[in-house]
C-alpha cells in the first residue's frame, strides 16, 4: 500500500531532522526521538512489505468454479412457487381443527 510507503519516508525524514537539532541543540531528547521515529518507520516499511506479500497470494489464488447444484434442479425449478397462499394457509386450518 502507497500508505505504508509515504508514512515510511515522512517518518524517517523527522527522524533525519531530530539528528540534525540535536547535532546543533545537542539535547539528548531529539537523539531519542530520532531513534523512537526510525523504529517506528521500521514498523511501517515492514507492515508494507507484509502487505505486499498478502496481495500477491491473493492474486495468485485461483478463482473459485461456482458450485453446481447436486439435486439436478434448475434456479428457475426452484425459485417456482410449488403451492400459493391461499393452499397453505387451509392446510393450516385443516390442521388446527384436526388437532382441536
Amino acid at each position: 500500500m502507497p500508505v505504508f510507503k509515504w508514512m515510511t519516508w515522512t517518518i524517517l525524514a523527522l527522524a533525519g531532522m531530530n539528528v540534525l537539532v540535536w547535532m546543533v541543540e545537542g539535547d539528548l531528547v531529539f537523539l531519542v526521538g530520532a531513534v523512537s521515529a526510525t523504529a517506528l518507520a521500521a514498523v511501517f516499511h515492514a507492515l508494507d512489505r507484509i502487505v505486499d506479500a498478502l496481495e500477491d497470494i491473493r492474486d495468485r489464488l485461483v478463482p473459485l468454479e461456482p458450485v453446481e447444484q447436486s439435486a439436478g434442479y434448475s434456479e428457475e425449478e426452484v425459485l417456482e412457487p410449488v403451492r400459493s397462499l391461499q393452499e397453505i394457509q387451509s392446510d393450516l386450518d385443516r390442521l388446527k381443527n384436526k388437532a382441536d
